[in-house]
């Protein structure tokens, strides 16, 4: 499905709708405290420091920041302890933001690997060892792939982050990865790649869901070589 542009901004205004009515009551506050947190399990080995939210920030930035750390923790695809050890990046992205990218007015604003490219520099002159870069990284990586998906309104095949829960296929609950992910897959042959994984996992049922991320790492190097060989020239 192609959206034209009045439509796809129309999808995005109703995703966005979506996100300001579920941000309510602790939610919505600028500052998370833990202890106030309606997850907050009494023991639990928890940060006490607060995780702020910039009220310098676009406010749209702000609360898809916000709806990020809501929606994974209220799905339980994330603990309490996970994200309160996280305020030190989620505070070094919110600066970075600030400090550069004042102006956009979603996470999706500015092209992924743009970001990534001159966050990791502006990390690694500040003094950020490899190990902590890395971290930092990865948390930018969820929060730009959780909004890509959130405002694609497509259907899950044409996309190009597919979530197995979105498939109704049976997976493993206990799998460590519920998305295959296209974006490394060069533009030339990414449908090929999508069609290929459709045809195995959706129509024949050949290909495990497991199995399929195995496969698209190797097809992922595969069609990295062949455009290195043939068309990136």
């Amino acid at each position: 499905m192609i959206l034209n542009k009045t439509s796809e901004q129309q999808a995005l205004a109703l995703s966005y709708e979506k996100v300001m009515q579920e941000l309510s009551g602790y939610w919505k506050n600028d500052q998370w405290d833990p202890l106030d947190c309606p997850l907050y399990k009494k023991g639990a080995k928890i940060k006490k420091q607060s995780i702020k939210f910039k009220d310098t920030l676009n406010p749209r930035i702000k609360n898809e920041l916000k709806y990020y750390f809501f929606k994974r923790l209220t799905n339980s695809e994330i603990n309490m302890v996970t994200v309160w050890s996280n305020s030190s990046a989620i505070n070094r992205l919110q600066d970075f933001i600030l400090r550069f990218y004042s102006d956009i007015g979603s996470i999706l604003d500015i092209p992924y690997e743009k970001f990534s490219i001159h966050y990791k520099t502006y990390l690694l002159e500040h003094g950020k060892s490899n190990f902590t870069v890395k971290g930092y990284l990865q948390l930018y990586n969820r929060i730009y792939s959780f909004f890509l998906d959130w405002y694609d309104q497509r259907q899950e095949t044409e996309k190009d982050i597919w979530d197995v829960r979105k498939l109704d296929i049976d997976y493993n609950n206990s799998s460590y990865s519920y998305v295959i992910n296209f974006t490394s897959i060069p533009m030339p042959f990414r449908n090929l790649a999508k069609r290929y994984i459709q045809k195995r996992v959706l129509i024949q049922e050949s290909l495990s869901w497991g199995s399929a991320i195995q496969t698209m790492a190797k097809l992922q190097e595969f069609f990295k070589y062949i455009y290195k060989l043939f068309i990136a020239k």
